[in-house]
């Protein structure tokens, strides 16, 4: 009889440990899983608005329309990013800044490296592309015979973080520093207005897919 009591009370056990091992492995591959889930998110979209400071000088001294020399700017952009492993990242964005009488459209790549990070998620990088600017209204009190519009590459420093707001979101601050040399030369010299660069910073959403 207590031969046979403990035979049962050792199948029970074993039977029991032998479930309890396989259960501690199922959860261990769900986590497992999960974790591929959410590191497999290598794309992402994003959009942004922003303000912008802008370096605008004039040569010469020739009358100008009011607002000719005007420095802040009002941005949006969007973009399509990608993520190599857990610290590095590129983006390929469209920006937009709307000044009183300039529009300035840029379209940069840029290479990133992602800090670790608990909280908000800090980055950096640098910036290169294709800057066009034009001039929607006359800069000249009177009509000019000039080319307005000025095409010049790009390349600057950004720098920013990140922190998720849910499955697969993020909200970002972007700081950026964007040099370029746009000039418009209004009678060969008199008057030469230059658009050399733009500091800016930018507020958006991130989505990975």
């Amino acid at each position: 009889m207590k031969y046979l009591l403990f035979m049962v009370f050792t199948t029970l056990y074993i039977y029991a440990g032998g479930k309890f091992v396989i259960e501690a492995k199922t959860d261990v591959v769900d986590i497992a899983s999960m974790n591929d889930t959410v590191e497999g998110k290598d794309f992402f979209v994003f959009g942004s608005v922003g303000a912008s400071l802008l370096n605008v000088k004039q040569e010469g001294s020739l009358p100008l329309s009011y607002h000719s020399l005007d420095d802040k700017g009002s941005l949006m952009a969007i973009g399509l990013g990608y993520k190599y492993g857990k610290t590095l990242f590129s983006t390929l964005s469209l920006q937009r800044n709307t000044l009183d009488m300039v529009t300035i459209d840029n379209i940069m790549f840029s290479y990133n490296y992602q800090f670790n990070s608990f909280l908000a998620t800090p980055y950096i990088g640098v910036l290169a592309g294709m800057s066009r600017l034009r001039w929607t209204k006359e800069p000249y009190v009177s009509q000019i015979n000039k080319k307005l519009t000025s095409q010049n590459a790009l390349y600057g420093v950004h720098a920013g973080f990140e922190q998720s707001i849910g499955k697969n979101f993020f909200v970002y601050t972007d700081f950026q520093y964007i040099m370029y040399n746009h000039s418009l030369d209004i009678y060969t010299g008199n008057t030469i207005i230059k658009h050399k660069n733009e500091k800016n910073i930018l507020l958006g959403v991130k989505y990975a897919f």
